[in-house]
C-alpha cells in the first residue's frame, strides 16, 4: 500500500457528514476520537527497529526504571506496511486494551499518526516516541505556530478559531494560562498586549464552500490534531495535515539543524576556523525590553544603573533557575555574566552560550547536534522565558 493511500484510509476515521459536523458543534461536543499526528526528528532511527530496540533497552544497566517497568508491563508488535511505513501495536493487558500508531518515515523526521484518545496516547504511544532513541520531538516558538495557521491561506481560506497562550518570566511570579475557544487573531494580539502570554496552540478552520471543511489546531511541540473533516473534503483535509507536518520539519531545520559547526585547520599561515552555526534567543517584542525596576523607573528611563541592575538580576536568574537547578547541565563562565560553556550529560555535547542585553546567544561547538540545540531552547522558552523569538545563522568559511 501505498504511503498516500495509508494516510487517505487513517484520515477518514474523521471524516463527517455536514450534518455530522454541525451537531458537534450545536452540542459542543465530538462524535469521534481527533487524528493526532507527531512531528519528530530522528537519529540513526529506522522504520521497523521499535520491537528489537524497546527490548533491548529493557535490559541495559542503563536504562531509567521507569522505562524498564513500562516496556515490562505492555506488549509490542510493529508490522512493515510499506518501505517507509509500519503500524506499531502496544498492548496494555492491565487494561485490556491495544492502542495503534503508524509511523511514517519522511526524510530526517518520523511522522506518528493515531487516532486514539489523547489520555491514551499520553499512556502509551507518546511514552514509546519518548523513550525510543533516535527520536525526538520538535520544539517551535510562537511566532512559528502563528505563521504555519496564516500560511495554510495558500491552499484555502484559514481562519483563526481558538487558542491557548501562557506566559512564564524570570522577571515576576505570574503564570499565565489562557484558554479562548472561538477567539481569532485579534484576541491572540489583545491577550498578548494585555498579559504578554503567547500561543502555545493555535486552532483553525478551513473553508472551500460556505461551511467548514477541516478544522484543526497545531501546538508548539509539532503535534497536529484533526477533529473532523467534512465529507467531500478528503483531499484538502490530507493536504493541509501534509503542508503543517511539512512546515514544521522546514522550520525545525531552520532553527536547529547544524551544517557548520567550528571545525579549525592548520595552514602554511596558521589556524583557520572553518565555520560557525549560532543560535539567537531574542525578545521580538521591543516592549518587552522595557523593565519596570523596583522604584517604578522603566529602564529605559533610568539611566546607566538601573539598566546595571536589570543586566545583573538577568544573568543572576539564568544561572540560578538555568545552569544550576537543571541537573542536565553542567557549566563554566568563560567571561564573567556574559559567556558561559555549557555540557549537556544527557548527550555529552557542549555548546557556548553568551548574553547580549538579555538576548542569549548560542553557539555550536565540534560535535554539538541539533536536538542539544533545540533542547536547550526548549527549556529556556518553557522554564525561563516564554516570550523569546529564535532566529539562527551558518556560514562556512571553507566556501568563500
Amino acid at each position: 500500500m501505498e504511503t498516500s493511500e495509508i494516510i487517505d484510509h487513517i484520515l477518514q476515521h474523521v471524516v463527517k457528514s455536514n450534518e455530522e459536523l454541525q451537531e458537534e458543534k450545536s452540542e459542543m461536543r465530538k462524535k469521534s476520537t481527533d487524528l493526532k499526528m507527531f512531528v519528530l526528528k530522528k537519529e540513526e532511527f529506522g522504520i521497523g527497529s521499535i520491537e528489537t530496540t524497546l527490548e533491548k533497552l529493557a535490559t541495559e544497566e542503563s536504562t531509567h526504571k521507569n522505562t524498564v517497568e513500562f516496556i515490562n508491563n505492555h506488549g509490542f508488535s510493529e508490522s512493515m506496511l510499506n518501505p517507509n511505513a509500519s503500524l506499531l501495536e502496544i498492548r496494555t493487558p492491565s487494561y485490556e486494551r491495544t492502542d495503534k500508531a503508524t509511523f511514517i518515515s519522511s526524510g530526517d523526521y518520523v511522522r506518528v499518526l493515531s487516532v486514539e484518545r489523547r489520555q491514551w496516547t499520553k499512556k502509551t504511544i507518546e511514552r514509546v516516541i519518548d523513550y525510543l532513541p533516535g527520536l525526538s520531538r520538535l520544539y517551535l516558538t510562537a511566532n512559528d505556530i502563528s505563521s504555519i495557521v496564516t500560511g495554510l491561506n495558500e491552499i484555502t481560506k484559514t481562519d483563526v478559531s481558538g487558542f491557548t497562550s501562557k506566559y512564564n518570566s524570570y522577571r515576576d511570579d505570574r503564570r499565565i494560562s489562557i484558554q479562548f475557544h472561538g477567539g481569532g487573531t485579534d484576541d491572540i494580539e489583545h491577550v498578548e498586549e494585555e498579559f504578554d502570554a503567547k500561543p502555545t496552540r493555535v486552532e483553525f478552520k478551513q473553508k472551500n464552500s460556505p461551511t467548514d471543511a477541516v478544522t484543526g489546531a497545531v501546538t508548539r511541540n509539532a503535534r497536529i490534531n484533526i477533529p473532523g473533516i467534512r465529507a467531500g473534503s478528503e483531499e484538502l483535509g490530507a493536504e493541509t495535515v501534509n503542508s503543517v507536518a511539512s512546515k514544521f520539519e522546514e522550520i525545525d531545520k531552520k532553527h536547529f539543524d547544524v551544517p557548520n559547526a567550528p571545525a579549525a585547520r592548520m595552514t602554511d599561515s596558521g589556524m583557520v576556523i572553518e565555520g560557525f552555526t549560532t543560535l539567537n534567543l531574542y525578545e521580538s517584542d521591543t516592549n518587552q525590553r522595557e523593565v519596570i525596576t523596583d522604584g517604578g523607573e522603566s529602564e529605559s528611563g533610568g539611566g546607566q544603573s538601573n539598566h546595571a541592575d536589570v543586566e545583573k538580576a538577568f544573568v543572576e536568574a539564568l544561572t540560578e533557575d538555568i545552569f544550576e537547578s537543571k541537573r542536565r547541565y553542567d557549566f563554566t563562565e568563560w567571561r564573567e555574566h556574559e559567556e558561559y560553556l555549557l555540557l549537556d550529560k544527557e548527550r555529552n555535547e557542549m555548546f557556548q552560550v553568551g548574553i547580549s542585553d538579555r538576548d542569549l546567544i548560542v553557539n555550536a561547538r565540534p560535535g554539538t547536534t541539533s536536538v542539544t540545540l533545540k533542547d536547550f531552547c526548549r527549556v529556556i522558552l518553557e522554564d525561563f522565558k516564554t516570550t523569546y523569538d529564535i532566529s539562527s545563522r551558518t556560514v562556512d568559511f571553507s566556501t568563500t
